[in-house]
Order: C-alpha cells, then sequence, then structure tokens
C-alpha cells in the first residue's frame, strides 16, 4: 500500500489516511483494546508554534480526498424496536461518529468499533440529560435520531443552537 502519504505533514491524519488506504487493499485495521496509551496531545507541535497551521493544512488535504466525518447521535428509550447494530458500523466504517444515548435498562447490540460510542443514562431526568449532552458538546452532531416525540419537539425548539437536522417519530 506504499508508504505514509507525502503532502502530509508530520502528526495529524497522514496515519488515519494510511489506514484507509489499507482497507481499501483489503486490509482490516484493528484497536488493541488492552493497551494503554498516554497521549499529550499536540505537546510535540505547541512548542513549535506550528499546530494550527500544520493541523488546517493537513485537515485541509484529508477532507478534500475523504470529505468531513458526519456525527451521528441516536437517542434509544425501547419504546420501540430499533436495529442500529447494522447501519450503525457501516456507518461507522464510512468514518462516521456514531454516538448513541440508551436509557438505563434499554440494551442494544453495537459492534465495537472506534468510531462508536455508548451511553448509558439514568431514566430520571433522561430527556433533559439528552439535551444539555447535545447542547454543551464542542463538536456538534450533524443528525440525531429519537423514538422519544417530546424529545424530538424539544430538540426542534433548540436547532438553533444546537444545529442539527432531528429526525424520529
Amino acid at each position: 500500500i506504499g508508504v505514509w502519504p507525502e503532502g502530509y505533514g508530520p502528526g495529524y491524519f497522514e496515519d488515519t489516511e494510511y489506514s484507509i488506504r489499507a482497507i481499501k487493499n483489503g486490509y482490516k485495521v484493528a484497536i488493541a483494546q488492552g493497551a494503554y496509551v498516554i497521549h499529550l496531545e499536540h505537546s510535540s507541535f505547541k512548542k513549535s508554534g506550528t499546530f494550527k497551521d500544520l493541523f488546517a493544512k493537513n485537515q485541509g488535504l484529508f477532507y478534500d480526498e475523504f470529505g468531513r466525518s458526519k456525527r451521528l447521535l441516536y437517542i434509544l428509550t425501547g419504546k420501540e424496536r430499533f436495529d442500529l447494530d447494522i447501519s450503525a458500523y457501516q456507518n461507522a466504517q464510512d468514518r462516521h461518529w456514531i454516538w448513541v444515548f440508551l436509557r438505563k435498562g434499554v440494551d442494544v447490540d453495537l459492534p465495537r468499533h472506534a468510531y462508536v460510542r455508548l451511553f448509558h443514562l439514568n431514566t430520571l431526568f433522561f430527556e433533559i440529560n439528552c439535551i444539555i449532552r447535545i447542547l454543551v458538546k464542542k463538536k456538534k452532531f450533524n443528525f440525531i435520531y429519537s423514538d422519544l416525540s417530546s424529545l424530538n419537539h424539544r430538540l426542534d425548539l433548540l436547532k438553533g443552537v444546537h444545529k442539527a437536522k432531528v429526525i424520529g417519530r
């Protein structure tokens, strides 16, 4: 599959580009669940003062070639049957971030994947907890699916703040 991409500077996106190339050539990319890495984010580049420029350059190259990842949120209470496993895995394979807020007691069979995040939230104040998490999240969601019509209504009212397209029943 070749060497590291030459257009990228060191430190940002070149490893992801290499992984995508490996997958396209039939290799599997895996995460060692038991591994522990101490990562001092941006520490090598902050000292030199090149972080912002290098990150912006590499991000631009990556987005030009592969597009931006989407951030998808599923809020599930168990009110209806929802087959999340296949669509979540495919979206994760396509480099889209999948977040799932589950009401405690609801279980869903999700694949283990670096792009999938699962959160079990307390039943008490479930809707408020979801709304707060959505509003304070730095990287905003593109799409929010919820099986609660009351929550969908509240999220529609707050669309000017969270910016996501709300989908649901």
